[in-house]
This record gives C-alpha cells, sequence and structure tokens, in this order.
C-alpha cells in the first residue's frame, strides 16, 4: 500500500512541477498541499546532513613537471 501511495506521491509532484500553477499562496499552492498529505500520511522528511566544503588541492606549486 505504501509503494502505491509513493507512485502516486511521484507522479503527482511530476505533473505539478511541470504542468501544475505557479507558486501560490500557501493555502492555496497544490504542491504545498501535497506535502502536507505526504507529511501526514509518512511522517516529515529527515533533515538533510550539510557536508563541510574542502577545497580543491593544486599541486602547481608543489610538484614540477
Amino acid at each position: 500500500m505504501e509503494t502505491k501511495f509513493r507512485l502516486k506521491y511521484y507522479t503527482r509532484k511530476t505533473l505539478l512541477t511541470f504542468l501544475g500553477p505557479s507558486e501560490l499562496d500557501e493555502h492555496n499552492d497544490p504542491m504545498a498541499k501535497l506535502e502536507r498529505e505526504r507529511d501526514e500520511r509518512l511522517g516529515s522528511r529527515p533533515k538533510k546532513a550539510h557536508s563541510v566544503h574542502i577545497p580543491k588541492r593544486h599541486f602547481h606549486t608543489t610538484h614540477a613537471a
């Protein structure tokens, strides 16, 4: 049953993304309504962990070709 719900959710979200209206107020927005329904059914999504940016190493100053 959950698989069917997830398939329906992702299908509706894709269709709303490409064919739905532009962003509306919170109480009128179909995408926000879809997210609220998903949260009620499956629980809220976990927060994404932010990765720490590590700058690239440049070897042009330390190694001669």
